[in-house]
């Protein structure tokens, strides 16, 4: 992909594919113990992360009981909260 960020929509189309492929491959159950040892990292642009609530919820329901996110800056410091803060 030569750096180029691949959209949170099409990571989450990714996984189910995965997580879909787990369940045929190892059985529901296994599947489940499988993902439930599992450590999902996602590095997240500080502007994002509340744009990508919304599909972390989805990525939490498909059984990921942990998820270690990193973001750059505070969110108060995103740039659109702080065109949020500077507007009048």
């Amino acid at each position: 992909m030569d750096g180029q960020a691949i959209p949170m929509s099409q990571q989450l189309d990714h996984w189910r594919s995965i997580h879909q492929e787990l369940t045929r491959k190892l059985g529901s159950s296994k599947a489940q113990i499988h993902i439930s040892k599992s450590l999902f990292v996602l590095i997240i642009g500080s502007n994002d992360v509340l744009d990508y609530y919304g599909s972390l919820e989805k990525l939490h329901e498909t059984g990921t009981p942990r998820l270690l996110i990193f973001w750059g800056a505070q969110l108060g410091c995103t740039p659109e909260k702080r065109e949020e803060l500077d507007d009048p």
